[in-house]
């Protein structure tokens, strides 16, 4: 439950501790790696192949180990193999094992400001392993913008705008997994200019409605695309990457004035990553994402996000803001607030953000539109879409519905950073005194610490990597 004051979850009995230890291959292998020990029985742990600052590493998940000494190799592509930069040593039948001793872990004391998936995933896993951990958020309620609620009509919302949960990771899905029942939807966007409804993202039956062609097959859309679409050789903006994907035709009716209306600046003057995100589809294709894994939480975020940091270990303080004197109360400080309202005292420029105006209406209809997500991309209309939630899930609710018409601003809470050079470049004086107070014990991460835009797999797996590679930093 959620209260508008105080404490909403405290740890009541702590949870034994353990140390968390990640085997790496850094080595040269093929097609499979596995380590195998007395930790496991000497079971194969399976090591994924990873990338880090371009250098692959194979890598397993975290292992919790209690305090002792442990002997371990290496199967890599079917034969067995020892690390010779790790300490090993010959058994005296001729085999070389690596050898491990795990220390009595170092109960730690974490501050988490921000209750949003970023700071929510770290806060599960510090907990696991036996730390102590604080969250506190400065609204009223946990799950950050993710926040959803069931309202007087008894229909699931979103407070901060429709979450469709996608991704294509096996490992940010079996993580999710543990926390919630998670129920397949198949998101589709339409979009609307006065009468005519098309698909988004483009289709063939998006030109064919909006460029009055008669497309049948993905040769003729590739063709129609090779005569459409505008070539450029070194793209310095989201304008030229839209003129390159759709041509003239689409980019002007269904980017150029949606662009502006969500960040007060045309595509021209955008870095490309606001559009490149953009697929098209050269078939009659409506899906909107193309990922592996596509649901929402069966019973919402805000239950899923409370079954993440439903811990002992865990205790959530809300309508409470952070100040720099909390520091000394903790051994680490994770932020995912803004980067630039942390340093304040600075007076660096402020980095600029985008926010969103929510209008809700309750009308006396079954369903208001034929989608749950219906866009408007002309200047015409002032909100950027409409959102009736009663078709996600299926909610079934007779004679009433609610549509939430959006409005994207400059000023209020930041929800988007604006990517363009300018920002980039403020941010990156931010960043610097950010790597300095690493030092301190104070570390940054999220779409708002790390200004940068982050899908909710993405969070999630960011802060799972960042914990990872805290863990072998050995810091904790």
């Amino acid at each position: 439950s959620t209260q508008s004051t105080g404490v909403i979850l405290s740890g009541k009995k702590t949870v034994s501790m353990s140390h968390p230890i990640i085997f790496s291959w850094p080595h040269e292998a093929n097609t499979t790696v596995y380590v195998s020990g007395s930790f496991n029985q000497w079971n194969k742990l399976p090591l994924t192949k990873q990338t880090y600052n371009n250098k692959v590493t194979w890598k397993s998940e975290l292992t919790l180990l209690t305090p002792g000494t442990y002997i371990y190799r290496f199967i890599v592509d079917d034969v067995w193999k020892h690390d010779p930069k790790r300490t090993h040593y010959n058994d005296g039948s001729g085999n070389i094992n690596n050898v491990i001793n795990v220390p009595e872990p170092i109960p730690r004391r974490i501050l988490i400001v921000g209750a949003g998936l970023s700071g929510c995933t770290l806060a599960e896993r510090f907990a696991t392993l036996g730390h102590t951990v604080h969250i506190i958020e400065k609204r009223d309620h946990i799950a950050g913008n993710c926040y959803d609620y069931v309202d007087e009509l008894g229909i699931l919302m979103n407070q901060y705008g429709a979450h469709i949960f996608h991704t294509n990771s096996d490992k940010v899905w079996t993580y999710v997994n543990r926390f919630a029942t998670w129920s397949p939807w198949v998101h589709k966007v339409i979009g609307r200019i006065g009468d005519k409804t098309f698909p988004i993202p483009v289709n063939i039956t998006t030109v064919n409605t909006l460029c009055n062609t008669n497309i049948q097959n993905e040769s003729e859309m590739q063709s129609w695309l090779n005569e459409n679409t505008i070539k450029c050789d070194n793209i310095t903006n989201s304008e030229e990457v839209a003129l390159q994907r759709v041509g003239k035709t689409l980019y002007e009716k269904i980017f150029k004035d949606y662009t502006f209306k969500q960040w007060a600046k045309y595509p021209s003057e955008l870095n490309p990553s606001v559009l490149e995100r953009i697929p098209i589809r050269p078939n009659f294709n409506g899906d909107y994402f193309s990922d592996k894994y596509q649901a929402l939480p069966s019973a919402g975020y805000t239950a899923f996000i409370g079954k993440m940091i439903d811990h002992p270990n865990i205790t959530v303080s809300l309508n409470t803001e952070y100040s720099h004197d909390m520091m000394k109360d903790y051994d680490y400080v994770f932020y995912t607030g803004p980067i630039d309202a942390y340093y304040a005292s600075y007076h660096y420029p402020k980095l600029e953000y985008r926010t969103i105006k929510f209008v809700k209406e309750i009308l006396d209809v079954d369903y208001y539109q034929e989608n749950a997500v219906v866009n408007y991309p002309s200047e015409k209309e002032e909100f950027t879409r409409i959102v009736e939630y009663k078709h996600f899930l299926n909610q079934q609710v007779k004679g009433k519905t609610a549509i939430v018409k959006e409005y994207t601003l400059g000023e209020g809470d930041p929800y988007y950073p604006v990517p363009t050079k300018v920002n980039q470049d403020t941010y990156r004086m931010y960043q610097l005194l950010a790597e300095k107070d690493e030092q301190k014990g104070i570390y940054f991460i999220g779409r708002l610490a790390n200004y940068k835009y982050y899908n909710m797999d993405a969070a999630i797996e960011n802060a799972l990597l960042f914990f990872e590679r805290f863990v072998e930093s050995g810091k904790i």
